[in-house]
């Protein structure tokens, strides 16, 4: 809150002095009378009024965690970094990881829902599917943006710039190719496309994109590292009906320095 202006007046007392001078003339000689000065008064003290107004600032409320199931408000990540500040209705569930964040809708493993990785790398696209990066590719949210849409198992938008609960970075929506038929030994037969993997070997997520699509944004958190975000959709809503209901949350989103 900016100080209110404040001005200073003063005054001055001011000594006004009267000078009468009398001249006669009588017979062969002069008499002058004159006046003496009236005593001056003393210069009043300066006198000086200053207004300085206080104000009390209120400290800043910080949602709450939420830890599954959350009633409709405002929240707070606690372990997920950068901070996350997020405004939900009622029906979406989180999971709060320091690597991993998850907003699901109906129930705590529902694979309809909103994903968060913290500083994920490009996944190996060797077919045997190793959870393994191929560090062949940057790490930045264009390089990994524009990797992605270049696979050819995906049907991807071109990669767009963006700003998300205060990052920058890229979003891009894709899709299964109609031709892709590759499938991973951990995806029952159903063609797959790995995605990234966490910056650590063998640490996870170990993600893939499906045959619901997905719609994606990596933004830039600062000293290299970065932020994965996904709307998938993959138990009973479509990539469409998730995009209407979870972009509200998405607007909502707030990041903050940890």
């Amino acid at each position: 809150m900016a100080t209110p202006d404040w001005r200073q007046s003063a005054r001055r007392g001011l000594a006004v002095v009267a000078v009468a001078l009398i001249a006669s003339a009588c017979g062969g000689g002069a008499v002058i009378a004159t006046a003496s000065p009236a005593p001056s008064s003393p210069p009043q003290p300066t006198q000086t009024t200053a207004a300085v107004a206080t104000a009390s600032v209120a400290p800043k409320t910080v949602p709450p965690p939420c830890f599954g199931s959350c009633p409709a408000g405002t929240y707070r990540s606690r372990r997920f970094q950068p901070s996350l500040t997020y405004t939900v209705p009622a029906g979406w569930f989180t999971g709060d990881q320091p690597l991993e964040y998850a907003f699901t809708v109906g129930s705590d493993g529902a694979g309809d829902g909103i994903f968060l990785f913290r500083d994920p790398v490009a996944h190996s696209q060797d077919p045997d599917c190793p959870m393994a990066a191929d560090p062949t590719i940057g790490t930045s949210p264009k390089d990994l943006t524009h990797w992605i849409a270049s696979l050819p198992g995906l049907k991807a938008t071109t990669p767009k710039a963006v700003s998300l609960g205060g990052l920058p970075g890229f979003t891009l929506d894709i899709r299964l190719a109609p031709t892709w038929k590759h499938a991973c030994p951990y995806s029952d037969g159903q063609p797959v496309v790995p995605l990234i993997v966490g910056s650590e070997a063998g640490s996870g997520p170990d993600w893939n994109a499906g045959p619901t699509g997905m719609r994606i944004w990596v933004l830039d958190a600062g000293a290299n590292r970065r932020v994965w975000i996904d709307m998938e959709a993959g138990d009973h809503l479509t990539l469409d009906q998730l995009v209407e209901r979870a972009t509200p949350v998405l607007e909502s989103f707030e990041f903050s320095a940890p």
